[in-house]
């Protein structure tokens, strides 16, 4: 497993374990964590089909949208 992986893995378990009247958030640095959102994006975004419009979006034929995922422009 890769290391920040593990090592927020190994933070959640401490939160997990610990009474609740000692909970706390998660350090807010793991939120803006470049190696974990790289790691999100190859672990949850590439490897399953992502909803990213509804049927109803796209009525009639010949209608689009434009978006973008993680990055990459979708049509």
């Amino acid at each position: 497993m890769d290391d920040v992986a593990q090592r927020l893995l190994n933070e959640l378990e401490q939160t997990r374990t610990c009474e609740i009247d000692s909970a706390q958030f998660l350090d807010p640095d793991w939120y803006h964590h470049e190696e974990l959102y790289a790691l999100e994006i190859e672990q949850l975004f590439r490897q399953e089909w992502i909803c990213v419009a509804r049927e109803d979006q796209i009525k009639t034929p010949g209608d689009y949208l434009t978006t973008s995922l993680v990055g990459e422009p979708l049509l």
